[in-house]
């Protein structure tokens, strides 16, 4: 069935024929949970939202919010057929629980928003700068903290790296990958896209007490901490971050130990101190946090759960 689909969504009513069916069987459990992944992956990947739906409810890390359905954005196609019940869920929760008390939250690599609004949900009275520099998604991105009504989230349509000016971004016509490093997207479109660091970006805009960062740059991960030490010096913040097997792990390890800061995996319901350079891009590691030492108590004791 899945192999199909690249073939039936060039039939122009596919969309308001399987989508609505598609998105009935994800709730409900007369299919197999295996089958009902497959059929919404296939439908994430290859079909538009119905041209009805305008925008629609969906929820993460406890938090409800809605998104729109224009531009066509794959993660917005995923939210939609699949939900965001299976989507980083333990990285999502564990940020939920620390951005209840975070008084800034900076979201780097925002994509559609899904952070963002959760932070908005958590914690109405936060700011929360959100950066995506791919123009398409930045623009959906605008349009959901809109439409979710979360006032203080702020959108940044730029890359967040280690120098300010402009910077070369490779993506793909499908929005599926993004990341200023060539190597990591195949068949790439290359973007030129403004580019700024965090401390020009606090500096600028008056951003203090930043007690919450998520970095997800696909690999640019490195850029973005050089361009944020003042800040992270300054306010010592929690960092959720990923990093794939190809990643500066040596690098960032080095900075983060520098700033006095422990890694740890992030695993279901609980954080593991690790050593980054043997542990990134393993299965099912990929997302860490740095924890300053004298906040790691305060995570620690974090509800079992988040």
């Amino acid at each position: 069935m899945r192999a199909l689909f690249p073939y039936l969504s060039r039939m122009p009513a596919l969309p308001e024929v399987i989508g609505p069916i598609a998105r009935r069987a994800k709730k409900t459990n007369w299919l197999p949970k295996g089958l009902r992944q497959s059929v919404g992956e296939a439908c994430a990947r290859h079909l538009a939202l119905p041209a009805y739906v305008r925008r629609f409810s969906t929820s993460a890390g406890g938090v409800q919010f809605t998104l729109g359905s224009r531009p066509r954005v794959s993660l917005v196609g995923y939210a939609y057929y699949q939900g965001l019940e299976e989507f980083e869920p333990n990285t999502i929760a564990l940020f939920a629980a620390l951005a209840k008390t975070a008084r800034t939250v900076v979201d780097v690599g925002a994509n559609i928003g899904i952070f963002s609004l959760v932070a908005a949900g958590v914690r109405p009275q936060s700011r929360i700068l959100a950066f995506e520099p791919q123009p398409m998604v930045a623009m959906s991105l605008a349009r959901n903290v809109a439409f979710s009504e979360a006032s203080n989230v702020e959108v940044f349509p730029a890359a967040l790296g280690s120098a300010i000016g402009y910077a070369a971004l490779y993506t793909t016509v499908s929005d599926v990958l993004s990341s200023m490093d060539r190597a990591r997207v195949p068949d790439a479109i290359k973007l030129i896209v403004p580019a700024t660091t965090l401390d020009e970006i606090a500096n600028e805009k008056n951003v203090v007490d930043v007690d919450l960062v998520k970095i997800d740059a696909e690999g640019w991960e490195l850029q973005v901490l050089e361009g944020a030490a003042s800040t992270l010096e300054r306010d010592r913040p929690t960092v959720l971050f990923e990093a794939l097997a190809d990643s500066p792990a040596a690098a960032i390890t080095a900075l983060f130990s520098g700033l006095d800061y422990d890694i740890w995996v992030i695993a279901e319901g609980r954080i593991e101190r690790v050593d980054l350079c043997s542990a990134a891009g393993k299965a099912n590691e990929r997302n860490f946090v740095a924890i300053p030492k004298e906040r790691s108590d305060q995570v620690l004791e974090l509800p079992v759960d988040w």
